[in-house]
């Protein structure tokens, strides 16, 4: 009997050895996505310097451009502004580390508290939570590294295909050249915040990057990442030989009617190469007065359920007159008979000295009155509908 359970024992023991452990899940390393798509994600390293950031964050915004930051605990701490800046944009954040160290180099314990420190300063800084992307100091990794990060919620190790070396303080061009000769779509492109001619550079890339066709987005979109829907609105794009207005509306989350719309184009399969296209956010529509459209210095929107548009443009088109008191933050339409008076910001509205319920307040975007269109158009006596597919807003006049 002791003889048969030594025996069994040890066949236990030959039966566990045989069998193959299962290997820890690890971080996927990316450095470029395969992809149809003109999408190209400019990543920014911040690790103890900020020259360019400045610079670098104007000509984004500039041109409506996201991009990933991937910041080190140390950035953040020498520079709280800068940090709390990225979010409003819609920019993308994401681990760096906290000090910066080549994580092969240090203990498993290290690296974990490396990546738990840089996260927990992120998210005080900028609202935002850098998982599930992550970025090694200068890409060093191996699969110990890996492992940790996959384990600490980063299954996203993002390298790059295209490094500018723009730390090593090249002129601008050279940083410039280097992105346009190897730009590819999907590309991810290395650049740092303390290069001295980053700035520089990236306001020279921008628009040759858009006139190829590339849109400026961040890793989390390259990759598929951001939440279903993701809006990749509110951007220009040039058409490139080949392009449909299908494919472009495909890559840009969007529809070939909502495009053709926004874009007064009557028929989707006319667009030519280089022709400028601009792409609609999700919230934005497209106006109509007696069918012409309706072009708008700043977007029509809509905001809980109501179409809000410029109001001088709105009440010109329909012959009418708009007066704006800066002081009071009122706004005075005038049409034959009928006065129309509103105020920033509240509900109330009076129709020839008569007060009457907003669904939405009138606001102010970029310096111009937004007013409810539905409301101002019918109070002047004309008639209002709704495109759903292209989303426009069809005004006849009486």
């Amino acid at each position: 009997m002791r003889l048969l359970r030594v025996l069994t024992a040890l066949g236990l023991l030959l039966c566990l050895a045989a069998t193959p452990r299962l290997a820890a899940a690890q971080s996927t390393v990316v450095t470029r996505r395969q992809t149809q798509c003109r999408q190209v994600a400019l990543t920014f390293d911040a690790g103890s310097t900020a020259q360019s950031a400045q610079g670098i964050l104007d000509a984004l915004a500039a041109h409506r451009a996201r991009s990933t930051f991937f910041l080190t605990g140390q950035w953040i701490d020498d520079f709280p502004a800068l940090a709390a800046r990225l979010a409003p944009p819609g920019h993308e954040v994401a681990n760096h580390t906290d000090t910066r160290p080549d994580m092969t180099t240090i203990s498993t314990a290290q690296s974990r508290s490396q990546l738990r420190t840089a996260e927990a300063k992120i998210i005080s800084a900028t609202g935002l939570n850098p998982r599930p992307l992550w970025r090694p100091p200068y890409g060093s990794n191996n699969g110990t590294v890996l492992t940790v990060a996959e384990e600490e919620g980063y299954p996203w190790t993002i390298i790059w295909d295209i490094d500018t070396l723009d730390w090593q303080q090249p002129p601008a061009q050279t940083i410039v050249d280097r992105v346009l000769s190897r730009v590819q779509p999907g590309s991810i492109v290395l650049m740092h915040m303390g290069g001295d001619n980053t700035a520089a550079a990236v306001e020279q890339m921008l628009p040759v990057l858009e006139q190829r066709g590339y849109m400026m987005v961040t890793v989390g979109e390259v990759l598929g990442l951001t939440r279903a829907g993701a809006d990749f609105g509110g951007r220009v794009v040039y058409v490139q030989s080949g392009d449909t207005l299908f494919r472009i509306a495909a890559c840009f989350n969007t529809t070939v009617p909502i495009l053709a719309a926004a874009n007064d184009i009557s028929d989707p399969n006319t667009i030519a190469p280089g022709q400028r296209l601009y792409v609609p956010l999700r919230d934005e529509v497209t106006m109509r007065v007696d069918r012409q459209k309706l072009n708008l210095a700043v977007p029509a929107r809509v905001v809980n359920g109501r179409t809000l548009a410029h109001v001088r443009a709105v009440a010109e088109a329909l012959g009418a007159a708009a007066e704006w008191e800066g002081t009071t933050q009122k706004v005075t339409i005038r049409k034959e008979t009928t006065t129309i008076e509103m105020t920033i910001g509240s509900t109330t509205a009076y129709v020839s000295g008569q007060p009457t319920t907003l669904g939405v307040a009138p606001s102010l975007v970029e310096s111009r009155t937004q007013v409810p269109v539905r409301f101002i158009a019918e109070t002047l006596g004309a008639a209002v509908g709704w495109d759903q597919e292209s989303r426009t807003v069809l005004i006849t006049s009486s």
